[in-house]
């Protein structure tokens, strides 16, 4: 047995001091969530029991702190219990909880509004509209049912090693090992994933991918196609960006067929990957569709389709409704969470933390060759563990290690991609310098210790 490693870097200093849990008992807590809920995705060989949130900084129980990396699965943008958003969403509690969307109510357009700017103008002349729902798991069930309304097809195409939701038909969608589940009548179609570290054409993956995607359009397709989903870097996959000149030829080919293109902003929006506020925006693209929700509320159950106002509107020609559409809690946490990432500049966080992050995990892979990839724009970063550098075989029996050590010393991160071999480092964007190097560090720790 591996002895755990023990921390001999600092854990950068955190001014906020959780109230003390008195009478929580660890074990009745888990014991409790085993008896009467049905089995959760449960992180970690001993789970963790968390009751507060400060920022970047998760506590237990205990009062023992955590640098947050993974920040609740890529949902709290701007750090957990922000002062301003919960202010915000206290604010409106004292008016208002709830009502639906068979009611006006002022902030439903003034969010709408606020997501509309942040986006580019549409060279079609079609202005952008928004559905606001609960979740991405919604906003891509609902995106795919637009495109078959619009489109009269049927047929839909994505990646491989996509992730899109666990509704019944996103399952479909989904092709992560693990987390996809075809059922019968699926009209899905999947093309190899342009992974440059993992296809065997490396650099020349995007041709050969491109060429898979033309065989099944002329060999399965009736040549009518509903539309394509993907991501722009994979999130669930394992941290994946799919490569240049990719995204814009599938476009191309799937408009020509008469689909709709719909970009699964739902890790990738807000700044994260540092150079656009959109994932979409680093590949040139102008989507028919766009599906998002975690970062755009800092947690709540927030998401929304965006859309080509002609699609858009044809929600009203075959009603579709949802109880909490437009919630006034949830708008008033969203509007605070976009003003937070203005106002405090946390695109440009990712993308100086990002680089600089990038520059320190490729200096330890010269020291430890088990790194056989670093990946991902601004901060939404992967770091994969290979047994040998030039058989690429997945170390996953130390990856695990590696991610159970890490939450020892005090660190969480995502895990494990589809070959359960990939650290996924997606933090609040207001994270520091100093978290960073202290990952990095910590990280170095864990691999001597390997």
């Amino acid at each position: 047995m591996l002895n755990k490693p023990v921390r001999k870097s600092s854990m950068p200093a955190c001014d906020f001091v959780p109230p003390k849990n008195i009478g929580i008992n660890r074990e009745e807590v888990l014991a409790g969530r085993k008896q009467y809920h049905a089995p959760y995705v449960t992180f970690y060989k001993e789970p963790l029991v968390i009751t507060d949130g400060h920022m970047q900084w998760l506590f237990d129980e205990s009062g023992k702190r955590y640098l947050d990396l993974f920040a609740g699965i890529v949902t709290v943008s701007v750090g957990h219990c922000h002062p301003k958003v919960n202010e915000a969403i206290i604010e409106q509690t004292k008016r208002l909880v709830h009502t639906t969307s068979i009611y006006a109510h002022p902030s439903t357009a003034e969010f709408a509004k606020m997501l509309v700017d942040t986006l580019p103008e549409r060279p079609d002349g079609q202005p952008w509209k928004v559905f606001f729902t609960n979740s991405g798991t919604e906003s891509n069930d609902l995106a795919m049912s637009l495109a078959y309304v619009h489109s009269g097809n049927s047929e839909f195409y994505g990646v491989r090693n996509g992730y899109h939701g666990m509704s019944i038909n996103l399952q479909n969608v989904t092709a992560v090992p693990g987390w996809g589940n075809k059922t019968p009548g699926s009209h899905m179609h999947h093309v190899p994933c342009p992974h440059v570290y993992r296809h065997p054409a490396g650099d020349n993956c995007v041709e050969a991918c491109i060429q898979e995607l033309d065989e099944k359009l002329h060999f399965e397709s009736c040549g009518k196609v509903a539309g394509w989903i993907s991501e722009s870097v994979l999130g669930v996959g394992g941290t994946v960006p799919l490569p240049p000149g990719f995204l814009p030829a599938v476009h191309e080919r799937i408009k020509a067929r008469g689909g709709v293109t719909i970009c699964d902003e739902v890790q990738t929006a807000f700044g994260r990957t540092g150079t656009k506020y959109w994932g979409f925006e680093n590949h040139g693209l102008m989507p028919d569709l766009i599906t998002t929700a975690k970062g755009i509320g800092n947690g709540l159950p927030l998401g929304a389709v965006i859309g080509r106002a002609d699609i858009m509107d044809l929600i009203g020609k075959r009603t579709y409704f949802n109880t909490y559409s437009g919630q006034p809690i949830q708008m008033a946490g969203g509007m605070a969470t976009l003003k937070a990432i203005e106002e405090e500049k946390m695109q440009e966080n990712c993308l100086k933390l990002g680089a600089h992050l990038t520059k320190r995990l490729n200096t330890l892979k010269e020291t430890h060759p088990i790194i056989g990839d670093v990946r991902g724009p601004g901060l939404m970063m992967g770091v994969e563990f290979v047994k040998d550098p030039t058989t690429k075989e997945p170390a996953v029996e130390e990856a695990i290690k590696i991610w159970n050590d890490l939450k020892d010393m005090g660190i969480l991160v995502g895990g494990l991609g589809a070959h359960k071999n990939t650290l996924r480092i997606k933090p609040p964007m207001c994270i520091t310098e100093a978290d960073c190097d202290f990952f990095v560090d910590s990280l170095d720790e864990c691999l001597k210790n390997l």
